[in-house]
């Protein structure tokens, strides 16, 4: 595990999966993070996604002919990541192609995560080349649960999410792994979305065309506990568990997930090309 801090904030980051497995308010040492220390509920803290978002049908793919196998979320979040920079207040990994990658998605690539702090903030910051010869489709993007309730003596309906801006658009679900077609509203004007775990029960809450690019996790009794910075991401995911699960994920993402007519990789919603030796990099920041 690797250790970051800067007296403000710290971070603990794994080298598997390139991961964030804390992140702490100090000097009073507060957990913003889920940790998971109870895998009954969710193993993960903040894995990594690439180079797909979300599931595809029976786990499969077509690219020139050929089918491809890949898990949900793609597979880097099982990947072991080199250590290529270690500072006070900083760090950085990275996970390079191999026979292993290449046999479910059969491109070139170099993809490093950073992560640094500054005052209270957390940036993670993603940046992908294209390390091939052929045209490479991907997606990517962040998973971070946040622990709620984080203070004894409150329920997980003690908290809401507070959007940037007034939101009139709508959401969208998902029907068993996939990307349902129907939109349903959210917040309807509003910027206040409550927590409730009926809103989990049965399936993550998927949006688009925010005009928002920030919400925070605000506890009624104790206030904001973070806010999370998304600017440039296309797409925002919320997902809780739907029984006494004590987090909430707030994911920002650059996709989505696979609808049910989905076929051939370069077809699937939200997803971006790289040229050969093109560069994609994006960030989003945590405040404390």
């Amino acid at each position: 595990m690797i250790p970051i801090g800067n007296g403000l904030i710290s971070a603990r980051i794994e080298s598997s999966g390139a991961q964030m497995r804390s992140l702490r308010r100090e000097p009073e040492g507060l957990e913003l993070l889920w940790t998971g220390e109870d895998p009954r509920f969710w193993r993960n803290s903040a894995p990594i996604l690439f180079p797909i978002v979300g599931a595809l049908p029976d786990s499969k793919y077509n690219y020139r002919g050929r089918v491809y196998t890949m898990q949900n979320h793609g597979f880097s979040r099982s990947r072991e990541f080199e250590v290529t920079k270690a500072e006070a207040s900083s760090v950085e990994l990275v996970l390079r192609s191999d026979e292993e990658t290449r046999a479910q998605y059969p491109f070139d690539f170099e993809l490093k995560i950073g992560y640094s702090l500054e005052g209270l903030t957390l940036s993670q910051r993603f940046t992908i080349t294209n390390t091939g010869l052929q045209s490479m489709p991907f997606s990517f993007g962040g998973h971070p649960g946040f622990r709620c309730p984080a203070f004894p003596g409150e329920r997980y309906e003690d908290y809401s999410l507070v959007f940037e801006k007034h939101e009139a658009g709508e959401c969208r679900m998902k029907e068993g792994p996939l990307l349902a077609e129907k939109r349903y509203p959210f917040l309807e004007g509003g910027r206040v979305f409550h927590l409730d775990k009926k809103r989990f029960a049965s399936s993550a809450i998927l949006l688009d065309h925010l005009e928002s690019k920030s919400v925070s996790l605000v506890s009624s009794g104790r206030g904001r506990l973070v806010t999370l910075g998304f600017e440039g991401f296309t797409h925002l995911g919320l997902w809780s568990g739907a029984g006494e699960d004590p987090f909430v994920c707030i994911e920002p993402w650059y996709g989505i997930d696979s609808r049910a007519d989905f076929r051939t990789l370069e077809e699937k919603e939200g997803i971006l090309t790289l040229k050969p030796g093109e560069t994609e990099s994006a960030a989003f920041t945590i405040e404390g």
